[in-house]
């Protein structure tokens, strides 16, 4: 089955590659969508933008099964309207491939993941932390602000190290985070 990933960030379209194409061995060809279009410019969805023009265009081309949008939200679940911004344009831009499109929403960003299973980091960087590391820390790594911060400042984490420890990170162990399991039951259905 051949996979579109459309990301703000490479990174995050190779972390997400290199976890699934790990868990589900074999059976999907995972491969990015609109590269060139990062960030903001994924806010880009009036039809006949760029951003949906060059969509359209690559997704005729290649053709997938379906496609994977993962965004950051850059808010905590609490922020509904931003939380709310973000999935109307999530959605917005999914209708540019006829809604055939799996939606990832990462409360905060994608690092959020990591506070889940920080023996990956933890190796990386021959450390020992632990999350929650103090008092002040939430549990749930989905209320921690700015999860990548928190990582730069405790260990020199960059965004750049995030598809290496993917490639390690415990699957099972991240799906304790609710935004990730609730993905993951929206993907497995849509396989089947």
């Amino acid at each position: 089955m051949r996979v579109g990933l459309i990301g703000e960030n490479p990174n995050d379209t190779n972390s997400f590659s290199n976890l699934f194409s790990r868990i589900y061995s074999g059976k999907f060809d995972f491969f990015p969508l609109i590269r060139n279009r990062t960030g903001g410019q994924l806010d880009d969805i009036k039809e006949g933008s760029k951003t949906v023009d060059q969509l359209q265009f690559e997704y005729e081309f290649e053709k997938p099964d379906f496609v994977v949008l993962i965004r950051d939200s850059d808010a905590l679940e609490t922020e509904h309207k931003k939380i709310s911004d973000c999935l109307t344009k999530m959605y917005s831009l999914g209708n540019a491939v006829t809604q055939n499109a799996v939606f990832l929403l990462c409360i905060f960003e994608m690092e959020t993941l990591l506070l889940a299973d920080l023996e990956p980091i933890n190796k990386k960087f021959g450390i020992n932390l632990v999350y929650p590391n103090s008092n002040l820390d939430p549990i749930d790594p989905m209320h921690k602000s700015d999860p990548k911060g928190f990582l730069k400042s405790l260990c020199g984490y960059q965004q750049s190290d995030c598809p290496d420890l993917f490639k390690t990170i415990d699957f099972n162990k991240i799906k304790s985070v609710r935004f990730f399991s609730e993905f993951v039951a929206l993907f497995e259905k849509r396989i089947k």
